[in-house]
């Protein structure tokens, strides 16, 4: 963040990232930052939400649970700063699209990953690929033991029935790398 928003010298992001933070830092208790209004969420991307974990490292809840379906910009590269940045962080809450993460075989998190997150919400986040999502998610939150999914009005896609194989495979995955860092020591 490079300070205080002006209409001359801010950009839109500038603009949208300050409005949320704002209401944050007047209503909120540090340690838990909860958006609700389409308006603070429709035009959010990863780089907006990564400056919020950077900037409040010391967060324990973190969520933007839209009341009704809004278009999301985030993807499941979203996460990763909060992996990297907020350890202290037990719940998330993000609408994502959460379609196959590229390089989900890589270490996105250069090897850093939360414990202490263990619930993840999904609101009504795309998918595609359960166990390659679920690899992803288990690399840099491997605590994971509860997805929250909100469907409106029916489920055609089946994004429940996915996302309840990706809460499934966290703690395998996680269990076979914590085996296998076992072995390395």
């Amino acid at each position: 963040m490079r300070g205080v928003w002006t209409a001359e010298s801010g950009t839109d992001r500038d603009y949208r990232i300050c409005r949320m933070l704002a209401r944050y830092v007047l209503c909120k208790p540090r340690h838990c930052f909860s958006a609700q209004s389409e308006a603070d969420l429709i035009n959010v991307d990863d780089d907006d939400v990564a400056c919020i974990a950077k900037a409040w490292s010391q967060l324990r809840m973190f969520a933007m649970r839209p009341k009704k379906p809004v278009p999301t910009r985030l993807t499941s590269h979203v996460l990763i700063p909060f992996a990297k940045h907020c350890l202290e962080l037990e719940e998330l809450s993000l609408t994502i699209n959460a379609a196959t993460p590229d390089n989900y075989e890589e270490k996105l998190g250069d090897g850093m990953c939360n414990r202490k997150l263990w619930k993840l919400g999904v609101n009504d986040s795309s998918i595609d690929n359960p166990g390659r999502v679920a690899a992803f998610i288990s690399d840099i939150f491997p605590e994971v033991r509860k997805i929250v999914v909100s469907i409106p009005d029916g489920d055609p896609e089946g994004k429940k029935r996915k996302w309840e194989e990706v809460e499934r495979l966290i703690p395998v995955f996680a269990a076979v790398r914590k085996q296998e860092a076992n072995r390395k020591t």
